[in-house]
């Protein structure tokens, strides 16, 4: 329930036209280097949506409430052969560019890496810090639409990594998507979920 009640929280302060009709996954750590594995303090997400026909966008967002923490690498497994050249869509305080460092997903999980991309300079500077996002808007092959993406990321055919680094106790982790999506809906529905969380939320603590 915390961690839909920050999915939700994350969805009020994205820009409207951005947030409606797409869905949003968790990008969760499987391997365990410290105390920030299973942290509800390690918030990583990518929304996925589709802003024009033949077009997808991936959105890193590190929503992360640790006193440190940056995504210094992206990394897609596209085993639906559905994705073409990203152009990156840098937010304010990232610069990414194509070609991570390391160029595959570490942590030892079977990954093929087709796209990576992380930060021009060392990391954590330029890094997706907290607070922080960057987009790849990629053109899609014509034979698969937005309901195909979003199935194939469900089924795991695609898959969506991260390196997150800097974290409190010096850790860093390796995460990938997990397959429960969490579908983004219109504003006005948004406002609703919101307010009747924050109702929900305020009416169990007078109860406590």
């Amino acid at each position: 329930m915390k961690r839909l009640t920050l999915i939700l929280i994350g969805l009020a302060v994205l820009p409207w036209g951005q947030a409606a009709g797409g869905v949003i996954f968790e990008v969760n750590p499987f391997t365990d280097n410290g105390a920030y594995n299973d942290s509800e303090q390690l918030t990583l997400l990518v929304d996925v949506s589709e802003p024009t026909a033949g077009m997808v966008r991936f959105e890193f967002r590190n929503d992360s409430t640790a006193a440190s923490s940056s995504i210094a690498g992206v990394y897609f497994d596209d085993g639906l052969a559905a994705l073409g050249a990203p152009v990156i869509d840098n937010g304010s305080g990232v610069d990414f560019w194509h070609g991570a460092s390391p160029p595959q997903l570490g942590g030892g999980l079977a990954f093929n890496t087709t796209y990576s991309a992380g930060p021009m300079r060392r990391p954590p500077h330029d890094g997706v810090n907290s607070g922080e996002h960057v987009g790849f808007n990629f053109t899609t092959a014509p034979w698969v639409d937005f309901d195909d993406i979003v199935s194939a990321m469900n089924d795991q055919t695609l898959r969506v990594g991260a390196h997150v680094i800097a974290l409190p106790d010096g850790s860093s982790e390796w995460a990938v998507n997990t397959p429960d999506s969490v579908p983004v809906p219109e504003p006005a529905t948004i406002a609703l979920l919101v307010t009747g969380g924050l109702f929900v939320a305020a009416g169990r603590k007078k109860t406590a």
